[in-house]
């Protein structure tokens, strides 16, 4: 999802951005080959760990009218090549297509020649490099089996995907989190949800009834995703969700929900003093929210 929402903004009108995975099933094929591009690298914010990511246009070289464009007929070529799909004043606006533009006319760039030559080794070798044979290798293996009840889905029912809320209270200093009543482990707490069942714009207040009702919370949740996250159950891997949010009173939680039975407030010192359901990802999730909130505060002053 990270990917997705940083690539996309590369995508240009009549050029359509890909992430990486995607651009190299494509580039096996020759039918599809010719409509890859390879504009440059960017580095762009929670992807690769800050390394350079492959920005890869995608131009369907029988494109046809674009809605509102001309008045051309529906079954008229409008652009055929990738060199016309730019539009004649592209660079003043576009500060990608000016890059691209003064990569394409250096024609002495062996580098760039070579990778519009064959893309597919280009992308092969930085698959490679960094080590994704086997994450490339393990979707082309969902894509090909057919059979859906054997298939790795991405949650245990239709549509469903686990919601976390990282309630921080009032006072933007602890965080509550709550203790699993079959064990000493403690964690956010958390709800599934059925997206199937609920408009998405409702979301938002879903959630934050949920935690009023089974956890006697009152929170206000973030409008932004804070993070990611898969919970693994057999075959099956379950999409979540974690929000932040923030106390709208001092009231002590009321759990209800059967699954934890106590809950703790902790802040910046004495956080790794407890056990989590994953330990190692707690303790470096739980720094890092502190670490963020703690930039925002200074950023406010």
């Amino acid at each position: 999802i990270d990917v997705g929402f940083r690539v996309s903004e590369y995508t240009r009108n009549r050029r359509f951005a890909l992430n990486f995975e995607l651009a190299y099933f494509l580039s096996q094929y020759e039918i599809c080959k010719d409509n890859l591009k390879f504009i440059g690298y960017k580095k762009m914010k929670g992807v690769w760990n800050q390394r350079k990511y492959p920005i890869i246009w995608y131009h369907n070289n029988k494109l046809k009218k674009l809605k509102n464009e001309g008045n051309l007929s529906v079954n008229e070529l409008m652009i055929e090549k990738f060199e016309d799909s730019f539009f004649y004043d592209e660079e003043d606006f576009c500060e990608l297509t000016k890059e691209f533009n003064d990569l394409s006319m250096n024609y002495k760039n062996e580098n760039y020649k070579k990778n519009q030559e064959d893309i597919h080794k280009l992308l092969d070798r930085i698959c490679k490099n960094i080590n994704l044979i086997g994450k490339i290798k393990e979707i082309k293996e969902e894509i090909l089996n057919k059979k859906s009840k054997k298939r790795n889905i991405v949650s245990g029912v239709k549509n469903e995907i686990h919601i976390t809320i990282i309630v921080m209270c009032n006072n933007k200093k602890e965080i509550i989190l709550f203790k699993r009543a079959s064990s000493a482990k403690y964690d956010f707490g958390y709800l599934k949800l059925e997206v199937c069942n609920i408009e998405i714009n409702g979301i938002k207040d879903y959630i934050e009834k949920y935690y009023l009702d089974n956890f006697g919370v009152t929170v206000e949740v973030e409008a932004k995703i804070y993070e990611t996250y898969f919970v693994d159950k057999g075959e099956k891997r379950i999409l979540g969700l974690r929000f932040l949010g923030v106390q709208k009173d001092d009231k002590l939680p009321k759990i209800k929900v059967s699954k934890y039975d106590s809950f703790k407030k902790v802040n910046v010192n004495n956080y790794t003093t407890l056990s989590y359901i994953e330990q190692n990802e707690f303790i470096s999730l739980i720094g890092k929210i502190f670490q963020d909130k703690e930039g925002e505060d200074n950023g406010m002053e």
